[in-house]
């Protein structure tokens, strides 16, 4: 263990109020829906004017199951390879098409198909 590590650990070991204090703001300033958006531009690309002209043309609703993004959580789906940006969809929707996806590029779907028909 290098000495800055162990300086690291013995001021953590002494002052556990401090990283509390320092977790719960830094969590604190996560959970809000200005950081939220922030990260999602930034991550994906995007301006708010692209932001704001997909949401108008989903009608604040999931492109597939049309729940309300007042309602469900929204998520930007994108294309893992690419990067490239399909809309908005729901959590809900968003997790299956990533688990479709990754049956049909292991062959195991087809299978399954294949298996049942």
């Amino acid at each position: 263990m290098s000495r800055n590590q162990y300086t690291t650990d013995q001021w953590r070991l002494n002052n556990p109020d401090k990283i509390l204090r320092y977790r719960a703001a830094s969590n604190e300033k996560r959970r809000s829906e200005e950081y939220r958006l922030s990260y999602r531009l930034k991550k994906y690309g995007l301006t708010e004017d692209d932001y704001s002209d997909m949401i108008a043309d989903c009608g604040y609703s999931c492109n597939l199951c049309g729940a309300s993004f007042h309602v469900v959580r929204m998520v930007v789906d994108h294309d893992h390879d690419t990067g490239f940006v399909r809309g908005l969809l729901c959590d809900t929707c968003n997790i299956a098409i990533h688990w479709i996806e990754t049956a049909l590029s292991n062959g195991n779907l087809q299978d399954y198909i294949d298996w049942i028909t």
